[in-house]
């Protein structure tokens, strides 16, 4: 991986502090709110192995919605569920 330098560790940690937020922003609204500029968000997600900002906010969006039915239950239906799981 090539080395980031300060602006893209910052860029970097943006994106991944407002995973959900982004996935409904493009690459100029990102900058914006980031005051960066967009080809600084790019640059760093190639240097991060994505190919594009389209698919990096593709991943993004398939682990989020991987994750959103936990977001529904409620404490007890989620120690329950980890009980059901260990006995199995």
């Amino acid at each position: 991986m090539n080395h980031l330098t300060s602006v893209e560790i910052y860029i970097w940690n943006y994106l991944e502090e407002n995973k959900a937020k982004i996935i409904q922003m493009t690459v100029a609204q990102i900058a914006e709110s980031a005051h960066v500029s967009p080809s600084s968000i790019i640059r760093t997600l190639k240097k991060k192995n994505f190919s594009s900002f389209s698919e990096y906010k593709n991943m993004e969006k398939q682990k989020l919605n991987r994750h959103d039915w936990i977001y529904g239950l409620t404490k007890e239906q989620i120690k329950l569920s980890l009980k059901i799981l260990k006995n199995y």
